[in-house]
């Protein structure tokens, strides 16, 4: 008798990150932006979160979405504060999902 046995490893296709986020200041530092750069071959979106609660969008603060100018098949996900001030200061998580899973990143912003 003869056994024929395969083992099938399930890979999930969630988004997976490039690199840490991080902070640039645009405008001599009216503008920060925080930027996750995530890839996917399926569609993704982010959703940002500040100390854990889902950011609240204004003229002040955006999320945008660009095509990576580094790899085809990644975007970056940046949440832009125009003005920051002191109420800023928080812990900012990056969540980035697909049909297939999820993944998130986060960091804290402080002003010196």
């Amino acid at each position: 008798m003869k056994q024929n046995i395969k083992h099938f490893k399930k890979f999930t296709d969630a988004p997976e990150f490039h690199d840490k986020p991080h902070i640039v200041q645009r405008d001599g530092g009216n503008v920060i932006v925080i930027k996750v750069r995530a890839k996917s071959h399926l569609d993704m979106k982010a959703e940002w979160y500040k100390n854990d609660k889902p950011v609240k969008y204004t003229d002040r603060v955006k999320a945008v979405v660009k095509k990576d100018d580094k790899d085809k098949s990644g975007y970056q996900f940046l949440l832009e504060i125009t003005g920051p001030t002191k109420d800023d200061e928080a812990k900012y998580k990056c969540i980035v999902k697909n049909s297939e899973g999820q993944n998130e990143q986060s960091l804290n912003l402080v002003f010196d």
